[in-house]
């Protein structure tokens, strides 16, 4: 029995990790040196600075966490750019929809799948 419970709490432990908070990521660049300028549903700019993370050598991208924003359930917008001392990129504009999954129904067990 208490291997069971190790087992599960194992298995408890490494879900969480998958299931992480959603990060914003966009593709790795090569030859830039500069921040990322982020604007969520037309607020205030965060400044994000470029990140080397899963990128090869000499490239970079940005990697924003999302769950320090904690943004509310709902539609949401993003316009992006890459900004330099040397100007800006042009702005992308991304949409999505933070859903918080509904409440478990009709759970039990069964002896089959």
């Amino acid at each position: 029995m208490k291997r069971m419970i190790i087992a599960i709490l194992a298995i408890m432990l490494m879900a969480s990790t998958a299931w992480a908070s959603p990060f914003l990521v966009c593709d790795c660049q090569t030859d830039f040196d500069g921040d990322y300028v982020l604007i969520f549903d037309g607020g205030t700019p965060i400044i994000h600075p470029a990140v080397q993370n899963d990128c090869p050598v000499g490239e970079v991208r940005v990697n924003l966490d999302m769950a320090p924003l904690a943004l509310p359930d709902g539609q949401h917008s993003l316009e992006g750019y890459a900004k330099s001392v040397w100007g800006e990129s042009t702005r992308v504009p991304f949409d999505f929809n933070k859903v918080v999954p509904a409440n478990l129904l009709g759970i039990g067990l069964s002896a089959t799948p």
